[in-house]
């Protein structure tokens, strides 16, 4: 496994694990974070090919709406961002 889907497998399990301890999340933003989820276990299955901005855009779009309420999230999330940019994504 490379070293960019390793940090991005340890970064979505970090994502999860805050998910499930998080207070205070809407409806949206669940929807937003288990879609960001679903993409990147894509990613980490054999469909890298599948990849595209729209996983970086809606992780953006999380850190925005997470940043003042979740910050252990916020970070989590901008980790994964910064492996996607890694990967060329």
């Amino acid at each position: 496994m490379s070293k960019n889907r390793k940090q991005l497998e340890e970064s979505l399990n970090r994502v999860h694990n805050q998910l499930e301890n998080a207070e205070n999340l809407n409806d949206h933003t669940v929807e937003l974070l288990q879609k960001i989820r679903d993409d990147i276990e894509t990613l980490l299955g054999d469909h890298e090919g599948d990849a595209d901005q729209s996983i970086r855009e809606r992780v953006d779009k999380a850190v925005l709406q997470l940043d003042e309420s979740h910050p252990e999230l916020t970070s989590s999330l901008r980790k994964i961002m910064q492996v996607l940019s890694n990967m060329g994504i």
